[in-house]
């Protein structure tokens, strides 16, 4: 889902304000006119946890609406008055409060947003500028100085192993010059890397019993530095991600089922068993999507360790048999490519990990890149063979 885009609405209650006298010799603009907000689409997910499902559209239940867990994006904002910048925004946060009467995907644009207090356009200004972050719980996570010259930035600080939960983050930037009393449109970009992995059993003869898939050496602090770029948002890069930190040989993120899933054979596997549709047999895991939000980083720093992707598995074949195979990121090809290898997280893309097991004949990995929204590309091409 590639730049999942959030519209959002910056509208005026305009009104002229004709001059007193019995001839009308002038009027101009009322000084004025609140600058309100709506959001027009999808977050990541609709919770913090690592296995929230997609949300396409604002629901009054899931979204606790016009409660404190309401969804909410903050807004930074400057105006240009006789070339000097004054802050209008400062992380104000703007909660989604009632549902309007048109709730389709795309057309949310009589929903209800509230910030406190009110701002108001100034006609005096011959500019605005607005950055707008969303996901982060608090705008505490974001350093950004509006009324600074030159072109806005903001700093957002992450980290997907902190205890509070991942979170998508989003951002966007817009632009008004000349200042008009017209309706202002943010196109939000994804920020972060979504990483899933899922582990297939392909042995003909033999359940697999799988107790982990994990990651290693991977950065799990960082700050993301969001710039303007003329009139929109400059195009973030890994190299947007700046002092990246927290790299460890803990097995972190990943998934370590509280019971060690067993992964049944090929031909075992019923997703509809008649027999017993209550508790079908899968012969791959997770049977659900499980993604991580990751800081977007190089997967092949100059110096080792290289961060690593480690899976822990069993099975018996007369003999128990325990098996734990680290596995560096970088080492995976683009599919058709002999050379062109996958050596970073990129923002905005998403990898999905497919890890085929078939005992005998080693692990292969196949990694589908996608934008958010647009499937980019596929890359399979790591085969690791055990004697």
């Amino acid at each position: 889902m590639l730049n999942r885009i959030i519209r959002i609405a910056a509208t005026t209650l305009g009104a002229l304000l004709l001059l007193a006298g019995c001839a009308r010799t002038s009027f101009d603009p009322a000084p004025g006119g609140e600058i309100s907000f709506s959001a027009g689409s999808a977050l990541l997910r609709d919770d913090a946890t690592k296995s929230g499902t997609p949300k396409d559209s604002f629901d009054q239940t899931s979204d606790a609406v016009g409660a404190a867990s309401a969804d909410k994006f903050f807004v930074w904002g400057a105006k240009t008055i006789s070339a000097s910048k004054y802050t209008v925004f400062d992380g104000d946060a703007v909660t989604l409060k009632n549902l309007g009467s048109d709730t389709s995907v795309g057309n949310p644009y009589d929903d209800v947003w509230t910030y406190s207090p009110a701002r108001f356009w100034d006609s005096n200004a011959s500019q605005y500028d607005f950055m707008a972050i969303s996901g982060p719980a608090s705008a505490s996570a974001v350093t950004c100085s509006p009324d600074e010259p030159g072109r806005m930035e903001a700093l957002v600080t992450y980290s997907p192993i902190d205890p509070s939960g991942q979170t998508d983050i989003l951002a966007a930037f817009y632009q008004r010059s000349p200042v008009t009393p017209a309706a202002v449109h943010f196109n939000f970009t994804h920020i972060l890397s979504a990483v899933s992995v899922v582990i297939v059993n392909d042995s003909p003869t033999l359940p697999i019993t799988l107790n982990s898939y994990r990651f290693k050496f991977i950065a799990t602090t960082g700050t993301g530095r969001v710039r303007q770029n003329g009139a929109s948002l400059a195009t973030m890069n890994t190299d947007n991600w700046i002092s990246l930190g927290g790299y460890s040989s803990d097995l972190i993120l990943g998934s370590e089922p509280a019971t060690p899933a067993i992964l049944v054979k090929p031909s075992d596997a019923d997703y509809e068993d008649p027999a017993d549709p209550a508790n079908p047999k899968y012969n791959f895991y997770p049977t659900s999507t499980v993604t991580d939000l990751m800081i977007p980083q190089d997967l092949h720093p100059e110096n080792p360790p290289f961060p690593q992707l480690v899976i822990s598995y069993s099975y018996n074949d007369g003999e128990d048999r325990n098996v734990v195979t680290s596995i560096p990121l970088h080492e995976i090809k683009v599919r058709g490519s002999e050379d062109d290898y996958i050596t970073e997280w990129k923002p905005g893309r998403k990898y999905n990990y497919e890890i085929h097991i078939r005992i005998g004949g080693g692990i292969y990995i196949t990694v589908t890149t996608t934008d958010w929204e647009v499937v980019n590309a596929e890359t399979p091409g790591l085969a690791i063979y055990d004697e």
